[in-house]
């Protein structure tokens, strides 16, 4: 009795470990990745989580924001280690001012987890003499800090002026497009690169800026972009295709130009606004805030889209339908 006892108790154990659920595996975050999550919608209680891993070492995070409307203040620190387990624990002090100006001493937490290498979970504390503000977060790499619907704008919709102004740029970027950059070399050559950084382009959608233009006092001038785009195909010995125009300006200097049918965004809580002119005859998809993969395919014979991974919202083919 006793055997058939430990028999049933072995095999209790074995049952009891294999309906037991799965321990979680260490994560780290994917190298250069940005994860972004917010609420823009709770009036008078906004708020906003940005962690940015390294490139070159995933298990650290370059840089991690906060912003708290509660309590009116942006936070965060740099170069935050990462655990094997993908474990995040930090925090700092700073100097907060309350409603009257008065500063005082404040901190902030950062308690997080990296469920999966593109998924971070966690709460982020903000606690100052006159405020105190707890958010819990799950953040995904690959952006959902969207601003508006990624998709084509409503030409319909917009006023002759608008559609006017709209024609009138893309008339003359694509003219300045097949005059002045006919190949990646004339645009280096024309002072472009790659935010001065000699870095080889991986497959996929890049930028090179341009020092010159991006300090003139020039605003969405027809040949003068502030970085052009491009894609870089899979086949190393298919040369980058020019696909775009990006027009980037001081947040507090937008422009009324052509109504809604930019759609103008940001990288980053505070950064530059900008939009893109893409290299297609079609007004619609010209000015989509997404990449319009059909459009492109039919106007621009060299470049065929090769799917890769990316974190550019702009890089993101238009969804079609």
């Amino acid at each position: 009795m006793a055997r058939h006892t430990h028999r049933w108790g072995v095999i209790g154990a074995l049952c009891a470990l294999l309906l037991a659920p799965a321990v979680a595996t260490a994560a780290q975050p994917v190298a250069g990745a940005r994860y972004e999550v917010h609420d823009h919608k709770s009036k008078g209680a906004t708020w906003h989580v940005e962690l940015e891993a390294s490139k070159r070492n995933p298990a650290m995070l370059r840089v991690v924001v906060f912003y708290d409307e509660a309590c009116g203040e942006t936070v965060g620190g740099e170069r935050i280690p990462v655990t094997a387990d993908g474990v995040v624990e930090t925090g700092g002090a700073f100097i907060a001012t309350d409603a009257k100006g008065k500063e005082q001493p404040a901190t902030w937490e950062l308690d997080a987890r990296f469920v999966t290498a593109h998924r971070v979970e966690g709460t982020f504390r903000i606690a100052e003499p006159d405020c105190a503000a707890t958010r819990a977060f799950g953040a995904d790499h690959g952006g959902t800090h969207r601003h508006t619907k990624l998709g084509y704008p409503d030409i319909a919709a917009a006023t002759p002026r608008a559609r006017a102004q709209a024609e009138r740029l893309l008339r003359g970027v694509r003219a300045s497009a097949a005059r002045r950059f006919p190949t990646i070399e004339r645009a280096r050559a024309a002072g472009f690169s790659r935010f001065m950084v000699p870095v080889p382009p991986a497959p996929g959608v890049f930028h090179l800026w341009s020092r010159r233009y991006s300090r003139d006092d020039r605003i969405i001038h027809p040949a003068r972009p502030e970085s052009l785009v491009y894609f870089e195909p899979v086949d190393p010995a298919a040369p980058p295709v020019l696909i775009a125009y990006m027009y980037r300006v001081h947040p507090r200097s937008v422009p009324r130009f052509a109504g809604r049918i930019p759609v103008w965004h940001t990288h980053k809580p505070g950064g530059d606004k900008m939009f893109h002119v893409w290299l297609t005859p079609d007004l619609r998809a010209a000015y989509a805030n997404c990449l319009p993969v059909p459009e492109l395919e039919r106007s621009l014979h060299p470049f065929k889209f090769d799917d890769v991974p990316t974190d550019l919202h702009e890089a993101q083919p238009c969804p079609q339908g």
